[in-house]
């Protein structure tokens, strides 16, 4: 992000945010990426002891927070947001 000046970031969020309302071809491929992503995230977990029934929830509150810590990267230039929201979660899980 830094190297690109703030102008790359996730290019997924970035297809999906455009694109996706018009274009189901386009949404699925992004829900597809995003569940493959969270369900990498939730494996993980239940290796790092979370028990089942909080994985995928946990897998998803992560995603979602990652990929939002992303995007005010960008809008503020700036990413100790990112390093916050995953010191936070780093103490959540």
């Amino acid at each position: 992000m830094l190297e690109s000046g703030f102008g790359k970031g996730c290019p997924v969020a970035t297809v999906a945010l455009e694109t996706a309302a018009e274009s189901e071809t386009i949404r699925a491929a992004c829900d597809g990426t995003y569940a493959e992503w969270q369900d990498g995230i939730a494996a993980a977990l239940r290796g790092w002891g979370v028990p089942d029934e909080r994985a995928d929830p946990l897998a998803a509150l992560v995603l979602s927070s990652v990929q939002g810590a992303v995007m005010l990267a960008r809008v503020r230039r700036d990413v100790s947001v990112i390093h916050e929201v995953t010191r936070q979660l780093g103490d959540l899980v």
